[in-house]
Order: C-alpha cells, then sequence, then structure tokens
C-alpha cells in the first residue's frame, strides 16, 4: 500500500492538484487579520498582537463619541485584549472625546486601560464592567474627570494601579481595593478627603498627592497600611507636621517627598516608620532650626545608607544643631548625622552643613576644647 500513496502523491504533483505552502504575502495577511479584528472595520484605530494572546487596541486617533462607537460596534473575533490606549494632545482642537458610555465597550475585556488628555468629564461605574476580573492598570491622567465611581473599585478583584492625576477630581472618595498597590491622584486643585481615607486599600504601597493645595495631613492616616513604600506630598501647601502624621506599623517607607511646601516647623514623632535606607525629601521649605528632640529620632531612622535632602531651606547653623557635631547625650557618634544632610544642604549663607567646623559649636556651645 505505501508505494500506491506515493504514487497517487507524485500523480497528484505532476497534475498540478498538490497543495502548496501559502505565499509570504498571504501568511502577513493571516498574522495581521488574526486574533485582531480586520484594519478597515477599526479605522482609525489600530490592533496589533505582540503574542497570540496580547492584543493591543490603539484608538488615539478617535476624536468624537461617534466614531469610538462605530469602532467598537464592529464584530471583534477575539474579546480579550491586553491594553486599549487613547491618548490625546488636551490642547487641540479637534480632538472633542468627551464621553465614554456604559455600553461603548460592548463585551469587550482589558488588562491594562490608558486614556489621557481628552475632554472626557466623568466615567461611568459600568464602563468597565466585564474587566472586573482583568483590570490591572487604569491610567485615566490629564482628562477633565470631575466625577469618578471610586465605589465600584471594589468590584475589581486583579486592579493594581489607578493613576487619576490632572484631572479636576473635587474629593477622593473613601473606597475599598484589596488589589491596589499604586494610588496616584496629583495635581487635582483643592482636593478634599477624610482621614480614614485609606483605611480600606491594605495592600498599598505606592501613595501621591502632590499638588493637590493640601495644608495639613491629617493625623493617623497610614496607621493600616503594612507595605506602604512611597509616599508624594511634594508641592502642596503644607506649613507644620503634626505628632503621627506619619505612623504606620511597620518600618515600611522608603521614599518620602515633602519639598516645595511651607513647612517650617514638626513635632516629635511626626515622622516614623522609615527604613534604614529611605529617602527623606524635604528640600525647599521654610526649616530654620534642627533641635536634637525632633531631628535626632528622624535621622537615626535612616542611619543604614538614607538621606535627608534640606536644601532650600534657610537653616541658622547655631546652636540648635550642636548635637550634631558634638558628643552630646547621643548613642551615636555625631560625626555621622551631617553626611545624612547631603552636601547641597546648606545654612542661610550658603555654607554647607556637612563641612561646619565643629571648633564653632565648641566654643559658642560648648566646651571650648579646640585648640586655637
Amino acid at each position: 500500500m505505501a508505494w500506491r500513496c506515493v504514487l497517487v502523491v507524485v500523480v497528484a504533483a505532476a497534475m498540478g492538484l498538490a497543495s502548496s505552502p501559502p505565499a509570504p504575502e498571504a501568511l502577513l495577511l493571516k498574522a495581521k487579520s488574526l486574533p485582531c479584528p480586520p484594519e478597515a472595520n477599526i479605522l482609525p484605530c489600530t490592533c496589533h498582537a505582540s503574542t497570540p494572546y496580547g492584543m493591543t487596541l490603539d484608538c488615539s486617533l478617535i476624536n468624537t463619541n461617534d466614531d469610538l462607537h462605530r469602532v467598537f460596534d464592529t464584530t471583534f473575533p477575539f474579546k480579550n485584549f491586553q491594553k486599549f490606549i487613547i491618548k490625546h494632545d488636551p490642547g487641540s482642537l479637534d480632538n472633542k472625546l468627551t464621553e465614554i458610555t456604559k455600553d461603548t465597550f460592548h463585551k469587550i475585556t482589558f488588562v491594562n486601560v490608558i486614556i489621557q488628555g481628552t475632554q472626557i468629564q466623568s466615567i461611568d461605574e459600568n464602563v468597565f464592567s466585564y474587566s472586573h476580573e482583568t483590570l490591572r492598570q487604569l491610567d485615566l491622567r490629564n482628562n477633565k474627570i470631575n466625577d469618578f465611581p471610586f465605589e465600584s473599585m471594589v468590584s475589581y478583584t486583579e486592579l493594581d494601579t489607578l493613576l487619576l492625576d490632572h484631572n479636576e477630581l473635587p474629593k477622593l472618595e473613601k473606597f475599598s481595593s484589596a488589589s491596589l498597590v499604586t494610588l496616584s491622584i496629583g495635581n487635582n486643585p483643592n482636593l478634599l478627603f477624610t482621614f480614614d481615607v485609606l483605611e480600606n486599600i491594605p495592600k498599598l504601597e505606592n501613595l501621591n498627592m502632590e499638588g493637590i493645595g493640601l495644608r495639613q495631613i491629617p493625623q493617623h492616616m497610614f496607621i493600616n497600611l503594612t507595605s506602604i513604600f512611597t509616599i508624594n506630598f511634594n508641592d502642596n501647601d503644607l506649613t507644620k507636621l503634626e505628632e503621627y502624621t506619619l505612623d504606620p506599623p511597620n518600618t515600611s517607607v522608603g521614599r518620602l517627598l515633602l519639598a516645595n511646601n511651607r513647612i517650617y516647623t514638626m513635632l516629635p514623632d511626626a515622622l516614623t516608620g522609615c527604613q534604614p535606607d529611605a529617602i527623606i525629601d524635604l528640600a525647599n521649605n521654610d526649616v530654620t532650626e534642627l533641635t536634637q528632640n525632633i531631628w535626632q529620632p528622624l535621622l537615626d531612622q535612616v542611619l543604614g545608607g538614607g538621606n535627608v535632602y534640606m536644601t532650600g531651606n534657610p537653616l541658622k547653623c547655631g546652636c540648635d544643631m550642636d548635637w550634631m557635631f558634638l558628643n552630646t547625650s547621643t548613642t551615636v557618634s555625631a560625626d555621622v548625622y551631617p553626611p545624612i544632610l547631603t552636601d547641597y544642604t546648606t545654612c542661610f549663607d550658603g555654607t554647607q552643613v556637612r563641612f561646619l567646623d565643629v571648633c564653632i559649636f565648641e566654643k559658642h556651645c560648648g566646651s571650648n576644647s579646640c585648640v586655637n
């Protein structure tokens, strides 16, 4: 029987009936059409698949609400997308996308959503309802959003990143999320929130609240966050740090940003929970004195390679900071403290703090044991 099969194949080839591999152009066409929908049906959006299971749909050239609905009214052979993108120039008059309704995406799901620079003002709680079990990143930065369904975040069981910076949100409402790791809501002017706003986000590691017009950080705001690592309160209107401003239950904070405020003082135990190699940025504030009872406990937290940036503060560099240069009642050698403040921390007259002459402090504040 074997020789008959061979004969059939040979005869078929001679008659031109044997199948031949598809031309490269046909293979390319097939690769472009699946798993993505036909290109002509979704223009001006584009779709590509980096892997057979990871499709990206880029609709940055969509300008109107009607165009977006038209695209998603087409038939999608596969409905699970890795990424959906709309990136607009917020200053362009051609971009008139103002809404995404609850039925826009039909039953299509996403893992990452990036919508930036549009004229969208509100997000319906059901817009991404079919992505409750898939959505991991929701990036809605630089839009016009003034109404966001925080209460629906509890339904997104995989969501780890929520980015809402540069919008017009009046309030960060208390919400629950068992998965959220990063919350960024900076540059929403005069944003309001309560002291317990983070209470039900137990896995939060990164918080950005820069540029929101904040005048006071509520006490015990971080008391339930066991893994908080990065906290950004830069570019606000803070003047005083009360006790328990930062008091997480664990030594977890590795980056605390408080630069470009108007902070002139803080109370004892205002900042705790910092890792030994943490970065604490207090640059460009109004601190004039580094008294021992307040500042030594803070510097002691970062003796394992950390830094406290104080550049741009009008430090007097008087006897208030002699403890940093003299062996007073400290438990460690005094000369370890000045380097923590880095080379860029200067006195009001421009003198670098870490290179101040210890004899000045001994003469004016201590025992005057320096040899003239």
